[in-house]
């Protein structure tokens, strides 16, 4: 569509349409057999007309799926303005990647290529047309949970090669990004989520702003602000920041969306007194989309009664929202890349899964190798121990298109595969004590079924005794997935106390342990690294019907352990 008829729609639409554009919601409403939602939207008390021109939609996948909301709202938006459907493929859609930390580890700018377009290609075939990546915030403090998602961890450098290339690659298959968060999340006080930044201005534009600059000179088409303070004010709802900084000096034309309903809780920061205060703040700071709350569809028609200039402002972020529309080709075909037949085809296909095998082998990071215990010989009697041996949940917290850890091969069955034979293997505890798991999460003080959290007796003994006939003992360790991501964040990152006890035990056997350490973050590992012959830190899942990645990297690859500076 010409620019000249995207002003001519834009005209012809009420204020109430012009602000529903700037509304992200889920698609909760759209899937029941009326309006009235009962899941995350319910809260926002949105009327059926409010429902039928918003402009965006969240985290919902699915050609069928997203076929069907696209042609119930095209069939009820008076303007036949087509949805945009926007999603976090952090590592992966259904093929799952290594969390980003750890693509950063291969150095390859051409594998980090190839999974991005994996990616985009998956999500967009199931009807995704703009993803919530790349993630480029500076992280020097690994007690912060979200460092999992950091694509260059602490080096700016770095951000700027891998930023660029995941942009490029996805723009390739026609999904947009949304580079973020905008900006020094990373750098929370502490490390705590959600906490307060103060970083000064040298240390701003060295450190924090160059992969966001290079994101922008790539064309990223969105930028979503940090939940936190910086110096003293809320991202979101930063003038100087985002209309100064990003607007004026970088010359970002492009979409601002918030994130998860960040304009609201400009009230719990204190810098707004009411959904109003917060509406037009957010707005004169040129904030474009509200995700997940509902202070300007509720609030900005009043306040333009009393304040005409905000109109502008709305046309001029509705106009913006349009032209991404328009420019991924929604207004002729609305439904994006959306194929269903590619849909059963691509994804998690034999050449998607080979990919992710090798990003993931080139990925792992040998941090101990004593007398060059690795590669291992295959007539090496071997014994798996430890709560990651069997465990599926191996794929990151952000692998939410894959919630059930689908087709998931765990290391005892990819170690299977390799060897074509059994061995003996014995979990002995879980990841965390029960205490430690009730630390985390209190709600399960309740389940009884958790007495058995701590390390059992017979098992230990167990573990003693296939210990004991080995050659070498693999020792599978690592965090409990809940232990990084969003709100995840921890005083202390080191290993729970209850593998700790489990190594302590394996110790007097004098036997060469080789550990595979699971995590999202880099721990602090001296006691481990100090007690074992080799540590491979890793965090991958395995998809189904192809053979474990650790195997590559324990027996006859030895290319594998030079560690790249």
């Amino acid at each position: 569509m010409k620019k000249e008829k995207l002003i001519e729609l834009l005209n012809q639409m009420t204020i109430e349409e012009k602000i529903g554009q700037m509304l992200q919601i889920t698609a909760d409403p759209f899937k029941l057999s009326n309006s009235s939602d009962t899941g995350p939207t319910k809260d926002l008390n949105l009327t059926d007309e409010i429902i039928y021109n918003v402009g965006s939609i969240l985290n919902v996948a699915g050609s069928e799926t997203v076929k069907s909301i696209q042609d119930k709202y095209l069939a009820k938006n008076r303007n036949h303005i087509p949805l945009l459907f926007m999603g976090d493929i952090i590592n992966g859609y259904k093929t799952i990647f290594p969390i980003p930390l750890l693509q950063g580890c291969s150095w390859d700018l051409d594998l980090i290529s190839e999974a991005s377009s994996v990616s985009a290609k998956e999500c967009g075939y199931s009807g995704i047309n703009a993803n919530f990546y790349p993630m480029v915030d500076i992280v020097r403090d690994a007690r912060w949970g979200r460092v999992l998602e950091s694509i260059s961890g602490e080096d700016p450098y770095l951000g700027c090669l891998y930023s660029k290339t995941i942009v490029n690659s996805f723009h390739r298959n026609n999904i947009a990004c949304s580079a973020k968060h905008f900006i020094g999340y990373g750098a929370v006080e502490s490390g705590k989520e959600y906490n307060k930044v103060d970083i000064n201005i040298y240390d701003l534009y060295q450190y924090y702003l160059p992969a966001f600059k290079t994101c922008i000179d790539s064309g990223v088409e969105m930028i979503m602000p940090s939940f936190n303070t910086l110096n003293g004010i809320p991202c979101t709802a930063n003038t100087w920041l985002l209309q100064d900084l990003l607007r004026k000096q970088l010359n970002f034309n492009g979409i601002i969306i918030s994130d998860y309903s960040a304009i609201y809780e400009l009230i719990s920061h204190g810098f707004a007194t009411n959904e109003s205060e917060a509406a037009l703040k957010s707005l004169e700071a040129t904030v474009d989309i509200e995700m997940m709350s509902s202070t300007y569809i509720h609030t900005l028609p009043d306040l333009i009664k009393s304040n005409k200039n905000l109109e502008e402002k709305i046309n001029t972020s509705v106009l913006r929202i349009l032209n991404l529309k328009n420019k991924l080709g929604l207004f002729e075909n609305p439904y994006g890349n959306l194929n269903p037949e590619k849909e059963k085809t691509y994804i998690l296909c034999k050449e998607n899964r080979k990919t992710a095998r090798k990003i993931s082998s080139n990925s792992f990071v040998l941090l101990e190798n004593k007398n060059n215990i690795l590669p291992l010989n295959t007539k090496h009697k071997i014994c798996l121990i430890g709560p990651y041996s069997n465990n599926i949940s191996l794929s990151g917290s952000w692998s939410i298109y894959n919630k059930n850890n689908f087709g998931t091969v765990t290391l005892k069955d990819g170690l299977y595969n390799k060897l074509n034979k059994h061995f003996p293997f014995e979990e002995v505890c879980e990841i965390l004590s029960k205490e430690e798991l009730y630390n985390l999460d209190p709600s399960k003080k309740q389940d009884k079924s958790l007495d058995n959290k701590n390390i059992n007796k017979n098992n230990i003994h167990s573990a003693l005794d296939i210990a004991k006939k080995s050659d070498v003992i693999i020792l599978a360790l690592g965090e409990h997935y809940k232990q990084s991501g969003e709100g995840a964040s921890r005083s202390n990152i080191k290993l729970p106390n209850i593998q700790i006890e489990l190594l302590n035990s394996l110790l007097p056997l004098n036997k060469p342990i080789v550990c595979i350490l699971f995590s999202g973050r880099p721990l602090e590992v001296s006691y481990i690294a100090n007690n074992v012959d080799a540590l491979l830190w890793v965090r991958i899942s395995w998809n189904r019907r192809w053979k474990c990645n650790i195997r590559c990297v324990i027996w006859n690859c030895k290319s594998l352990w030079k560690i790249k500076y």
